[in-house]
């Protein structure tokens, strides 16, 4: 293949001619990886819920937990809630979703996270968990938990496995609704973002996160 002369600002260069490009041309240089050399890459778009995809995260999410992965979404839960979604839209359909849900004051929960089966290992469910972790960080938060069968996907992303007994009381709430309360196999994993410690101060757990009991005062 012939050789050109290719002349930039104080460098003098001869490469064959399909190596050489300008400042301004848009052809490739060799080795550089286009979407359509990476097939790893996911062509899903990231973003906020809105109220229209109600129906289909209802769907994607209860489609999950006929299977007993995890809990059923009405949607009044899912409107009242749509504002701590993401979703991932893969052409003009939701594939995956997942919410941040603020439980106190530098805690929140990482739920309903779900991807559809045939978009599943493109990359959705750790650009969902690294959305809300963002997110939190953001809001001021410094610790964000989830419960789940599948711990291995959390710990990619930072997470580690913890006791049970080190999240507060409150947010057992909605386990009494579960079918399998008080027999439930999921694993607790939890992040500390912005430079927290994984453990908070036992006064970050305030009592008002501690179900009341009948007879005793809540400051007590």
């Amino acid at each position: 293949m012939p050789n050109v002369e290719c002349r930039v600002p104080n460098v003098e260069c001869r490469v064959p001619t399909n190596e050489c490009r300008s400042p301004n041309s848009e052809r490739p240089m060799p080795n550089e990886p286009t979407l359509q050399d990476n097939t790893s890459v996911s062509v899903g778009k990231l973003r906020k819920a809105r109220t229209t995809d109600a129906l289909a995260m209802q769907r994607l999410i209860n489609g999950f937990a006929d299977k007993g992965a995890m809990l059923h979404r009405s949607l009044s839960e899912l409107y009242e809630n749509i504002r701590d979604f993401f979703v991932v839209e893969e052409g003009g359909e939701v594939v995956g979703c997942g919410a941040l849900h603020v439980s106190w004051k530098d805690l929140a929960e990482l739920k309903s996270l779900a991807v559809a089966e045939p978009s599943q290992g493109r990359g959705y469910g750790k650009q969902l968990i690294q959305a809300c972790i963002a997110e939190a960080e953001e809001i001021g938060l410094s610790r964000v938990f989830a419960l789940t069968y599948v711990p291995a996907l959390f710990v990619k992303a930072g997470f580690q496995e913890v006791d049970k007994a080190m999240l507060p009381r409150k947010v057992w709430t909605e386990c009494v609704y579960c079918p399998k309360f008080p027999d439930c196999g999921e694993i607790a994993v939890l992040i500390a973002i912005g430079g927290a410690e994984l453990r908070p101060e036992r006064s970050d757990l305030n009592l008002e996160l501690l179900p009341i009991i009948p007879g005793r005062k809540a400051n007590a």
